[in-house]
């Protein structure tokens, strides 16, 4: 009998591996929308090819003599992982939104390698949703993106052919793979200094276990004087969780008009986005009566990966990724003035080493400290931060999977106990899209700050660009 591979995990994976509850999943949700209903066994037929292709994806978890390992799983059984769902009526998006909203509130089993995917059919349009669930121990989001593209390709040929055969046809290309990671560094809010700062501070880190608890200890405290008391949005946007989780998703807006916005203010894309956000946040609380004391505050995930890996169109399935907080100010309504203010804080922030910080806290006390007190750790890093917000640009071209035309792509991003909103916004194909998570008993309108989103950044091209 052949022996199974097996590799402990990572502190950081660890550490999240652990953090999971019943009303805290860590779970990435990726979304594909099909111009039709994909034949199962091409579905079948990618997932074997691109998917499996990494061990991770035919592993799972187990305790191995106290440590947490990755264990081959013997009895796996690609058919336990893809699922058909019939979409019931009125099959229309809110019918879509409750489908997503129940599984996104489902545990992956974890007796099983960690994910699942759905295609989910429409009987009236004859179109379908693939949706992938996986777990964020597997990796972080910039892993789990590159590895929801990894299944796509530029042509419906293409996109049924084995992985090999396709690198040969489309070396001289440049693939979207490439197209997508080059501007993953803008998207994340992380320009060249940080990433260098990164490195420096990795490569000069303390071996002293003490040394590192300490040092991470410290930040932790400097990210909560930075951040000053719990804010008054915390009545909204933090409460008790429960099991039902909730997403929403904004309709598509053309993001000619967003590079419009950028051509005419001279903000970043990524900027835009936080504007719009800001807006659709500071409109939401008051939709809710509560009082603008504040500005509001946000973590913006930073990848750790280091450049060689993000440039790469390989998947390295790691979590290496700290975080970034930014206040939004909500008080603020000019268009001028909120973008000016997001610039100045993210370019201050861009040289902090907080990043570093988080990512150093995590993977410091991930393998040798016990949940109680990772959850500590946790809170405190999350108790006065009222989102996570991504921001990543995809392809501006059509893909393929599995034969099929991708007509859109959203994701997820986990809504925790300790951060009150997962919020993702992503490109594709010349459309911009939001997408929030919340939690069913503390946020139970997700919708609303979508919709906002929407108007948000209507307004701001009627006003900076002088069209409607």
């Amino acid at each position: 009998m052949s022996q199974q591979k097996t590799e402990k995990l990572s502190n950081m994976d660890a550490m999240i591996w652990k953090l999971e509850e019943s009303t805290g999943l860590v779970t990435v949700v990726g979304l594909l929308e099909f111009d039709e209903i994909p034949d199962i066994n091409n579905i079948k037929m990618i997932v074997e090819d691109r998917l499996l292709r990494h061990d991770r994806f035919k592993q799972k978890i187990v305790l191995k003599r106290g440590v947490l390992t990755w264990l081959e799983d013997e009895l796996f059984n690609i058919d336990a992982h893809i699922h058909r769902i019939g979409l019931p009526m009125p099959c229309d998006n809110s019918a879509l939104q409750e489908v997503i909203s129940h599984l996104m509130s489902q545990p992956i089993d974890q007796t099983k390698p960690l994910w699942q995917l759905h295609v989910i059919e429409n009987p009236l349009t004859e179109k379908a949703t693939f949706l992938a669930r996986l777990h964020h121990s597997i990796g972080d989001g910039i892993s789990l993106i590159k590895v929801l593209f990894s299944l796509t390709h530029l042509t419906p040929e293409l996109s049924l052919e084995p992985f090999p055969e396709v690198e040969k046809k489309v070396e001289k290309q440049k693939t979207f793979i490439e197209e997508t990671t080059q501007r993953f560094e803008e998207a994340m809010g992380v320009g060249e200094n940080i990433l260098k700062e990164a490195q420096n501070i990795l490569s000069n880190k303390p071996d002293n276990l003490l040394d590192k608890l300490k040092s991470g200890l410290s930040s932790t405290l400097e990210v909560g004087k930075m951040l000053g008391n719990k804010p008054e949005a915390a009545k909204l946007y933090k409460g008790k969780a429960s099991v039902m989780k909730r997403v929403a998703w904004s309709r598509a807006f053309d993001l000619k008009k967003v590079k419009a916005i950028r051509k005419a203010s001279g903000a970043t894309i990524n900027e835009i986005m936080l504007a719009a956000l800001t807006g659709a946040v500071r409109n939401h609380m008051l939709h809710h009566g509560l009082m603008i004391r504040e500005d509001f505050p946000i973590a913006i995930p930073v990848s750790l990966h280091d450049e060689k890996s993000m440039m790469s169109m390989e998947v390295e399935l790691a979590n290496k990724i700290g975080a970034l907080p930014l206040q939004l100010p909500v008080k603020e309504y000019d268009y001028d003035k909120i973008l000016k203010i997001i610039h100045e804080r993210s370019e201050e922030m861009k040289n902090s080493p907080l990043p570093l910080a988080t990512y150093g806290i995590a993977n410091a006390v991930g393998g040798i400290l016990p949940k109680e007190i990772q959850n500590t750790v946790a809170e405190v890093l999350g108790d006065k931060i009222m989102a996570s917000v991504s921001n990543v640009p995809g392809p501006q071209i059509p893909l393929y999977c599995a034969g099929c035309k991708v007509e859109d792509i959203m994701f997820w991003i986990p809504q925790t106990r300790s951060i009150g909103m997962g919020i993702g916004v992503i490109s594709y194909n010349g459309k911009v899209r939001m997408g929030i998570t919340t939690d069913e008993a503390i946020v139970s309108d997700p919708e609303y700050i979508t919709s906002e989103f929407e108007d948000e950044l209507a307004q701001m091209y009627e006003e900076i660009c002088g069209e409607a």
